[in-house]
C-alpha cells in the first residue's frame, strides 16, 4: 500500500479510536454524537476493507479486519439504539452499553481498541515514517521531472507530515497536541494521495517525442530576427510594417505568421515563444493576471502520429497549462480525477481520447474566465501548405499578420558574410577581389528570403572554397545551384 494512504488510514483508525473512548467515558450521549460515531464506524469499515483486499502490509490488514469487526458491532449497537429511542431522540453510547452490553464486555471492546491504538503507533513510529519520507522524496522528484510549479507546497507538505510524526514519535500525553498531530497527518496524506494523482494525470498526457520537433528545429542564426522588436528600424530596406510588438502588448485574438517553405517559419516561432522580450511585452497585455504561455510545433514528416494531430495538439497543450496551473488538473478531468483518487484505473496505461481531450480543454478554459489567467499559444505548422483557407481567414483582411520572407533579407545577408567570413580562403578574397560583395548580394537575392535554400548554397560554397576556387568560380556554382527548394 501507498506511505501516505496507509498513514491516512492509520490516522482514521486512531481518530476513531479515540472518539469511541471518549463516549465511552460520556455520560451526555449527545445526539450529534452518535451520528458523529456512527459515520466514523461506516467510514472506517469501508477503508478497512479497502485496505485488507489489497494484501500489501500485513499488519495493517491485521488491523483493519479486527477494526471491521469492532466497526460492525458498532453500527448493531447504534441502530438497536435508534429503534428504542422512540421520539425522544437516542440514548447515550453510555446508557446503551449499560442496557445491552455486559460491563465485562465493555471492557472487552475498549482492550481491543487500546490494543489497535497501540499496534499503529508502533507501525508509524518503527516502519511508516522512513516510507512516507521514501514516498514524498519520489514525489519532490516527479513534480521536478515533470515541471509542475507545486515546488512550493510539496516542501509545507514535507514540513506538516515531518512534524506531525515527530509529535507521534514523542507520544506526546496531552490530548489535545495528540489529535492535532493525528489530524495534521490524515490531511497530508490526503494532501500528498492529491498531488500523487496530479502527477498521474499529468504523466498520461505526455507522450514520447513530445518536444521532438521543438529541439530539432535549429537556432536563429547571431544577430537576426532583430526586426521583430525593433521599433524604430534605420535601415534603408523598404520593410512591410511589423506590429507584432503592438498585438503582443495590446491584442487579443490571432496573429498570423506564414511565410515561403523554407523560410525559416519555425525557427522564428521558436525564436519568439522563447525570448524574453516576449513575455515581457505579453506580460503588460496580462497586466495583474497571471500569464500562461504553451506551444506546439507541428511535423508534418513525423513518423509518430501525435506529433501532426490535433490529440497531440492537445495533449501537449493542456500538459503545458496544467503544469503551470496543477489546481486545475481535477477541474480538467473530473471523472479521471475520482477513478484515480479512489484506485479504480491506472491512468497511464489508459490514454486520453480525443473527445475528452476536447472535454478537458473546454473544461479549463471555462474554469479559467473566472480566473485572473490568460492564455498565449504559438502554434507552429499549422498552414504548411500554401492553401487558400488559410490566406482567406488570416491574411486577406486580418492586420495582425506578417509574412517571413519578406522581412528577412537583412538576416539573410548577415548570416551568408558570417557564414563564408568564416573561411579563411574568403577572407582573401575579400582582400583582393572587389566582385565580393557584389557576389555576396547575389547570394542575397537568389534566395527570395528562403532561408533553407541559403543554407545550401552556402554549404556548396564553403565546398568550393575549400578547394580554393576563385569568385568566378564560386559565381558558377551559384548559378548551377538549383533555384527551387522542390
Amino acid at each position: 500500500m501507498d506511505p501516505l494512504t496507509a498513514a491516512g488510514l492509520a490516522s482514521s483508525i486512531i481518530a476513531f479510536v479515540d472518539f469511541t473512548s471518549k463516549l465511552y467515558r460520556s455520560a451526555s450521549g449527545a445526539t450529534t454524537e452518535n451520528l458523529e460515531l456512527e459515520h466514523l464506524a461506516t467510514t472506517i469499515r469501508q477503508l478497512a476493507e479497502e485496505t485488507r483486499s489489497t494484501k500489501e502490509d500485513e499488519i495493517l490488514e491485521s488491523l483493519s479486519s479486527q477494526c471491521i469487526s469492532v466497526s460492525n458491532e458498532l453500527i448493531a449497537l447504534l441502530n438497536s439504539v435508534k429503534v428504542k429511542s422512540d421520539q425522544r431522540g437516542w440514548a447515550s453510547i453510555h446508557q446503551a452499553l449499560k442496557s445491552v452490553w455486559k460491563q465485562s464486555d465493555v471492557d472487552n471492546l475498549q482492550q481491543r481498541l487500546n490494543r489497535i491504538q497501540a499496534q499503529l503507533y508502533n507501525r508509524l513510529v518503527t516502519h511508516q515514517q522512513r516510507e512516507i519520507d521514501y514516498k514524498l522524496d519520489r514525489l519532490i522528484e516527479e513534480n521536478e521531472r515533470l515541471d509542475v510549479n507545486r515546488t512550493q507546497e510539496l516542501q509545507v507538505l514535507r514540513d506538516e507530515i515531518t512534524s506531525a510524526l515527530h509529535e507521534i514519535s514523542e507520544d506526546v500525553q496531552q490530548e489535545s497536541q495528540k489529535t492535532r498531530a493525528w489530524s495534521a497527518l490524515y490531511t497530508g496524506s490526503q494532501k500528498g494521495k492529491a498531488y500523487s494523482t496530479e502527477q498521474l494525470l499529468l504523466t498520461s498526457l505526455l507522450f514520447r517525442l513530445i518536444d521532438h520537433r521543438y529541439r530539432a528545429i535549429p537556432k536563429e542564426h547571431a544577430k537576426t530576427f532583430a526586426w521583430v522588436f525593433a521599433q524604430d528600424t534605420k535601415s534603408d530596406q523598404v520593410l512591410p510594417p511589423v506590429n507584432l510588438v503592438d498585438w503582443l502588448r495590446y491584442d487579443n485574438g490571432l496573429y498570423w505568421i506564414s511565410g515561403k517553405p523554407g523560410s525559416g517559419k519555425s525557427t522564428f516561432m521558436k525564436f519568439l515563444a522563447g525570448h524574453e522580450q516576449t513575455k515581457k511585452l505579453l506580460k503588460k497585455w496580462s497586466g495583474g493576471n497571471k500569464l500562461v504561455m504553451a506551444s506546439f510545433y507541428f511535423w508534418s514528416a513525423a513518423r509518430t502520429p501525435l506529433q501532426k494531430s490535433q490529440t497531440g495538439l492537445l495533449r501537449s497543450i493542456l500538459y503545458q497549462i496544467l503544469r503551470q496551473c496543477p489546481e486545475f488538473i481535477r477541474v480538467a478531468f473530473p471523472d479521471q480525477w475520482s477513478q484515480s483518487i479512489s484506485g479504480v484505473t491506472d491512468l497511464v496505461e489508459t490514454p486520453f481520447t480525443s473527445q475528452e481531450l476536447l472535454e478537458a480543454f473546454n473544461n479549463v478554459t471555462t474554469a479559467l474566465a473566472t480566473h485572473k489567467i490568460r492564455f498565449c499559444f504559438f502554434i507552429d505548422g499549422l498552414d504548411d501548405r500554401p492553401w487558400n483557407e488559410f490566406e482567406a481567414s488570416f491574411g486577406k483582411s486580418n492586420p495582425w499578420k506578417l509574412y517571413v520572407h519578406d522581412l528577412t533579407r537583412e538576416d539573410i545577408r548577415i548570416y551568408v558574410e558570417d557564414r563564408l567570413g568564416e573561411h579563411e580562403r574568403f577572407r582573401e578574397l575579400q582582400a583582393s577581389d572587389d566582385d565580393c560583395p557584389d557576389f555576396v548580394n547575389s547570394i542575397v537575392d537568389a534566395a527570395r528570403g528562403v532561408f533553407l535554400w541559403v543554407f545550401l548554397v552556402v554549404n556548396s560554397l564553403v565546398d568550393g572554397l575549400t578547394n580554393a576556387d576563385t569568385i568566378s568560380s564560386l559565381q558558377e556554382r551559384l548559378q548551377e545551384f538549383p533555384r527551387s527548394l522542390n
